[in-house]
């Protein structure tokens, strides 16, 4: 169950960023700067899919579960800092020293392109910390459940060792009953001894 439940979850994955990245390569004309060449924005929509997917993932599969989850809320906030700036400096770089030269007719700032690909980037981070908060909550929820169910069954399971007893003990003191209105003292002598014996070895042998 947990196997097929990710092999989902990795599929739905693939299936929206895929969706993303082609519905930008073929119906978007322009990003940011960035206008269409040849019909289309290949390696602009490329870089900055590979970036975003790095930014979304280090932040929801790593950083949370490594250090929000784990109360260290101040190294969480400082490494979501250093995440989200290192990797817009970089396609900033990559953006303002090779892309705009292809791509753009108009002299960019590099400030102007910063400030673009941070708003971008913390767009991302904003979905990656909602999803990461999101499916770990879940997670743990589904794991509650589970320790539920194995409290309810390990307390069955109890009731069921106790009710095996208390019913051998009722049926033997019926018999006890039967046999002393009978005035079969002699069977009655035995069930008695049986009682005491079954008591002292569930009960009684396990006490020091």
């Amino acid at each position: 169950m947990m196997i097929k439940r990710r092999v989902v979850e990795t599929v739905v994955h693939i299936a929206i960023w895929l969706g993303l990245y082609l519905l930008a390569i073929l119906f978007v004309r322009t990003i940011g700067p960035f206008n269409k060449i040849d019909n289309t924005l290949v390696m602009p929509v490329t870089i900055g899919t590979l970036i975003n997917l790095i930014i979304f993932y280090a932040v929801s599969l790593y950083l949370i579960p490594n250090f929000a989850l784990k109360n260290r809320v101040k190294e969480f906030l400082l490494w979501t800092g250093a995440v989200l700036l290192a990797f817009t400096l970089v396609e900033t770089l990559i953006d303002f020293f090779f892309l705009i030269y292809i791509y753009s007719s108009e002299k960019e700032s590099f400030l102007g392109q910063f400030i673009t690909n941070g708003l971008v980037h913390l767009f991302i981070v904003s979905f990656a910390l909602g999803y990461g908060f999101i499916k770990n909550w879940l997670v743990n929820e589904r794991r509650k459940e589970e320790l539920t169910r194995e409290k309810l069954s390990a307390e069955l399971s109890f009731l069921k060792t106790q009710l095996n007893p208390h019913f051998l003990f009722n049926v033997l003191n019926m018999a006890y009953s039967s046999a002393s209105r009978k005035g079969d003292d002699q069977t009655a002598d035995i069930i008695e001894k049986l009682s005491v014996l079954m008591r002292y070895m569930i009960y009684e042998s396990n006490v020091d």
